[in-house]
């Protein structure tokens, strides 16, 4: 894929994105505005936790996804597709309701956890959104997979924050139980909007062929996926575990709003996976140096004007939010100088694992997540809410470095 062409597609999953981002953006601006800061606190509480749990139920099997499928000939192998999808989607619905089932009883062991009061019911509504949500996770990987960017980034990162504030803004909805029940519905939503715009199987099945193959690296992307949600979720968790439901909401929209940085990072990443799987293993190695410059040309150009605006406008984006959130000013500038070096260093990751090396990614985040949670709690009782920041920046930057490392060794890339 030449540079030009890269570039329009990757303007057009840009402006896409930045729906879901702006998406994102208007839910937490919608939930500061119409709840107190507390219950706000608590529903992105709830939300960070669900998008833990989503990627945890699908047993890496969405990353699966794009590296088997990128891999295939859509018009001559449609029924290894097929036969895939359908394997995944089995083995994501008995694992979704046997962990479900697990947590159930093993959650009220740990309600003090929790920044507020929680009932059963609550316990309930997000064990099922979470159960939801792994499903919209797997449908949108599998259309990203088939080249369908627009469809995936709808179903994942348009649809529920949507839905969600449109319902607040139509129903009326303000109360935290209302909320939540909302984001529970959304997710429902979301996941049969997946369903009907993914594979259909057209009575096609058959056993999946690369089914043990499949197997082999699905307990890596497992572990890959659940602790990369945790290095990039567990932030707002630690605000919420070490401080109160104030710190949530001042961590969580701080993040979400230094993410408008690196949301061009994951438009252009929805575009170049599948090709990335495809290239290697054709051996064509030098089409994939040069897809990968020119990716990391392509997020640098775009994400630039958004990095000036947050370091330089830190005040003014905050205001957006209530006066309120001008403390959080200093976590924003820690959280946005940690995109930055994530959209420099590239789409090193997902380059690893669409090439096979899953369990060199598995091994990194099994560092980097232990490494976060320490510093978190270390620099927590240093800094407040900021030291977490920084403990997340720390650990973007130490992350990608390692990857950036092992693309050269493995794959002989220089990302520099």
């Amino acid at each position: 894929m030449d540079f030009i062409n890269l570039f329009k597609k990757s303007i057009s999953a840009f402006f896409v994105r930045g729906l879901g981002a702006l998406s994102m953006f208007l839910l937490n601006f919608i939930l500061v505005k119409v709840m107190d800061l507390h219950d706000a606190g608590g529903v992105l509480f709830l939300i960070s936790i669900v998008m833990i749990l989503g990627p945890f139920f699908v047993l890496g099997l969405h990353q699966a996804s794009l590296r088997f499928i990128g891999q295939y000939d859509f018009n001559e192998d449609d029924i290894k597709i097929l036969s895939f999808v359908s394997f995944s989607r089995t083995v994501v619905f008995f694992s979704g309701l046997l962990f479900c089932l697990v947590l159930w009883f093993i959650i009220p062991f740990f309600y003090f956890l929790f920044p507020f009061d929680i009932s059963s019911d609550f316990v309930f509504k997000f064990l099922v959104a979470s159960f939801l949500y792994s499903f919209v996770v797997l449908f949108s990987h599998e259309l990203q997979a088939l080249g369908r960017y627009k469809s995936s980034i709808f179903v994942l990162s348009i649809s529920i924050p949507a839905f969600i504030c449109l319902g607040i803004l139509l129903l009326g909805f303000s109360s935290f139980d209302d909320v939540v029940s909302l984001y529970l519905l959304s997710c429902l939503i979301a996941a049969i909007i997946g369903y009907f715009l993914s594979v259909s199987f057209k009575n096609k099945r058959s056993l999946c062929e690369d089914r043990n193959l499949v197997l082999s690296c699905m307990f890596p992307l497992w572990i890959y996926s659940v602790m990369q949600s945790l290095i990039i979720w567990g932030g707002p968790l630690f605000a919420g575990f070490l401080g109160e439901a104030d710190d949530v909401a001042f961590l969580s929209v701080s993040q979400r709003t230094a993410n408008l940085i690196s949301f061009v990072l994951m438009a252009v990443n929805m575009i170049v996976a599948p090709k990335f799987s495809a290239m290697y293993h054709r051996g064509d190695i030098d089409r994939l140096q040069s897809l990968v410059r020119n990716s990391i040309l392509i997020m640098a150009l775009i994400s630039f004007p958004f990095a000036i605006v947050l370091l330089f406008f830190t005040d003014y984006v905050l205001s957006i939010y209530g006066e309120e959130f001008y403390g959080a000013k200093q976590i924003l500038i820690v959280l946005t100088l940690g995109q930055i070096f994530n959209v420099v260093t590239g789409p090193v990751s997902i380059l690893l694992i669409m090439c096979g090396f899953e369990v060199v990614m598995r091994n990194i985040v099994l560092f980097i997540a232990p490494l976060l949670v320490l510093l978190s709690f270390g620099l927590e009782s240093i800094f407040g809410t900021l030291g977490i920041a920084i403990a997340t920046c720390l650990c973007v930057i130490i992350q990608n470095s390692m990857a950036v490392y092992y693309v050269k060794k493995r794959i002989k890339i220089k990302i520099f």
